[in-house]
């Protein structure tokens, strides 16, 4: 079980760039999904409550799981496990985006043979398509709906996100560029599916 995520210079200088070339883009994805209160309802403030740390410890990356659930939360005294899950969902759509603008601005550069260019655009389906379905997810959060239906559609992003990665791996001595961002979002996919099997 890994405790650390590595976030080398190269990773933090790409984050730079993608907020500095498509801030407006993120700017009002991060305003909508990632610093809204969490409100799920009444019903969840209670049940099953624990600290951030201590709901963390249960999932594969513990301290990318505290530092996604972001500051309120980590000063609560008590956290459902539904609303952190919740929290690590929204953080994972954030990454998800600035993952999709990084993409973007590839596929758009002159740089590139044709083939880089369409594992590239593999990439953006899959980034679309994991969205949709961090978004049924979260759906489902609020809805109270079918437990399976919630863990099917957090493996279903994890499977988009393996799916990039798939693609340049299936082409012969070219390395994807965007392999340390979907390493970033594998280990978040993975702790949203630990987090969400505690919150039946």
């Amino acid at each position: 079980m890994a405790s650390r995520v590595p976030l080398s210079l190269a990773f933090l200088a790409m984050v730079v760039v993608i907020l500095t070339v498509h801030n407006t883009e993120v700017s009002a994805y991060v305003n909508r999904y990632h610093h809204k209160r969490v409100y799920l309802g009444r019903h969840h403030r209670t049940v099953g409550t624990s600290t951030v740390f201590s709901l963390c410890r249960r999932t594969d990356y513990p301290s990318l799981c505290t530092s996604s659930a972001g500051p309120q939360l980590r000063r609560a005294r008590s956290v459902a496990p539904t609303v952190l899950t919740a929290s690590h969902i929204r953080a994972t759509m954030v990454r998800t985006v600035l993952a999709r603008s990084l993409a973007t601005k590839l596929v758009r550069s002159r740089n590139g043979s044709k083939i880089y260019k369409a594992n590239i655009n593999v990439c953006l389906d899959n980034y679309d398509d994991a969205l949709s379905n961090l978004r049924d997810s979260m759906k489902s959060l609020r809805s109270r709906g079918s437990h399976a239906d919630l863990m099917n559609n957090l493996s279903a992003a994890l499977t988009d996100f393996t799916t990039c990665d798939d693609a340049f791996a299936e082409t012969p001595g070219m390395r994807s560029p965007l392999a340390h961002a979907n390493a970033i979002l594998g280990m978040s996919a993975k702790n949203n599916l630990a987090l969400a099997s505690i919150t039946h």
